[in-house]
């Protein structure tokens, strides 16, 4: 039998405290690796991360009219970007390779 659980324990809570009893515990830490999961939106990439860096340093110098140009160029640098990316997934279901998905 596999029983899994998910605590958020503090310092003062042991792990054993949590145990059912008669079942012995293999903590596993979960990792960005292991879910999978990764920083961001899918359809940011490269240019994108640019064109945000520009703006938050834009934004932390203070300067209004260099914040509303970056914050321009970003909006244009993400709209092709999300249309690049919803090809991209429609392309997959459209296709009959399943292993594409």
């Amino acid at each position: 039998m596999i029983c899994l659980k998910e605590t958020w324990l503090s310092a003062e809570i042991p792990s054993e405290a949590t145990e059912p009893a008669g079942f012995s515990m293999q903590p596993e830490d979960r990792t960005k690796d292991l879910s999978g999961k990764s920083k961001g939106k899918p359809c940011l990439n490269c240019e994108v991360h640019t064109a945000l860096n520009t703006r938050t340093a834009a934004f932390k110098s203070g300067n209004t009219d260099e914040y509303k140009k970056a914050s321009y160029d970003l909006r244009k640098t993400i709209r092709p970007a999300k249309h690049k990316y919803r090809a991209k997934v429609e392309s997959q279901f459209n296709t009959t390779n399943m292993r594409s998905l």
